[in-house]
């Protein structure tokens, strides 16, 4: 396959650049300004992030990166709904790239009646018009991107909202790390290598099959959401995701040959070499089993030295893979006709 004549002809809006400048994302996320907030409190018991699709995915790579260092629940809302535990004690950031989704402005409109600190991530849109007819303070993103693909506006200024509420250390030095991780990893996976890329090598062994991702528990395991999703959007394929310890209780009983529709399905292994002993023991005991049962699976390692750093090299790396597996399918990763559809179909009900 011509990859750079694939890249012409198949993706006409030009997703790549996207991809090719997202460490550079990373690096304008930091100077994004971060308003005073409407509320400084210090008796924070609790933080809801409120979300839809790409927008939320930011808020699960926070709450899986950092679940052993924010002091307070952190959970992350799809929904139309806020939990009812949501109060004055309560930090809720609404997050909207276009600022017109509809679950996340209920939401919105929720976590106002509840007296909580709010704080809104968009680009505009009526969740901007609202926020800023009820004072709310509002982080403006860039506009022009696809909101899958601004995932570093989405996450970068969690983290400093988090540090303003002294919920979160400061975490730049990360930050500069996996830019800089993220640069390395752009000259190896951009199509100017050909064939030669690892995530286009991981594309065509997945062309054709339905991928599972695996991946460890936190901080890894919304990694294997975040390449589900990109699979979904980008290349238009069905994927899904689970974690381990818990599929072993479970979904490895589907690995059965004689019942199953296991040569159809191709696993990705999201690892990392400091992954504790005991999770490195079931993912070598699960491909045991993939392997018994003539399944096919692929394992993908992390790059960097701080968490941050290593959770994004492996979502790059999906990013990479859903690309390049868009082009072998044939299909301009951003076209999301079915979307589309459904929104149009909503808006006249």
């Amino acid at each position: 396959m011509d990859i750079k004549q694939a890249v012409e002809t198949i993706d006409k809006s030009n997703y790549i650049r996207f991809l090719e400048e997202f460490p550079d994302q990373l690096q304008d996320a930091l100077t994004l300004k971060i308003p005073g907030t409407a509320k400084q409190k210090s008796d924070i018991r609790n933080v809801v992030i409120a979300g839809m699709g790409g927008s939320a995915i930011g808020g699960e790579l926070v709450q899986s990166i950092y679940y052993d260092e924010i002091p307070v629940p952190l959970q992350v809302v799809r929904d139309y709904n806020l939990p009812s535990f949501v109060n004055r004690n309560s930090l809720a950031i609404v997050s909207s790239y276009s600022g017109n989704t509809e679950e996340t402005l209920s939401s919105y409109r929720q976590a106002l009646q509840t007296g909580a600190a709010v704080i809104c991530i968009t680009t505009g849109g009526m969740l901007a018009q609202k926020a800023e007819g009820d004072r709310i303070p509002v982080v403006f993103l860039p506009k022009g991107y696809q909101p899958r693909a601004a995932i570093g506006y989405s996450a970068i200024p969690l983290l400093r909202i988090l540090h303003i509420y002294g919920l979160l250390p400061e975490k730049s030095s990360e930050i500069e790390e996996t830019i800089n991780c993220l640069r390395n990893l752009n000259r190896k996976y951009s199509p100017e290598n050909g064939e030669q890329s690892e995530p286009f090598k991981l594309a065509m062994q997945i062309k054709g099959k339905i991928p599972v991702i695996y991946t460890g528990p936190p901080p890894f395991n919304a990694l294997g959401t975040r390449w589900r999703c990109q699979l979904n959007e980008n290349a238009q394929i069905l994927a899904y995701s689970n974690t381990l310890p818990e599929l072993n209780h479970n979904e490895i009983m589907g690995w059965d040959r004689e019942v199953s529709n296991v040569g159809d399905v191709f696993a990705v292994f999201l690892r990392d070499k400091e992954e504790s002993p005991a999770i490195a023991r079931r993912m070598e005991i699960t491909q045991e089993i993939i392997r018994k049962h003539s399944g096919e699976f692929a394992e993908v390692w992390s790059t960097g030295e701080s968490v941050l750093a290593k959770v994004f090299s492996l979502l790059y790396y999906g990013d990479y893979t859903s690309y390049y597996l868009a082009l072998l399918n044939k299909k301009d990763p951003s076209v999301i006709e079915n979307i589309n559809y459904l929104k149009t179909k909503l808006q006249k009900l």
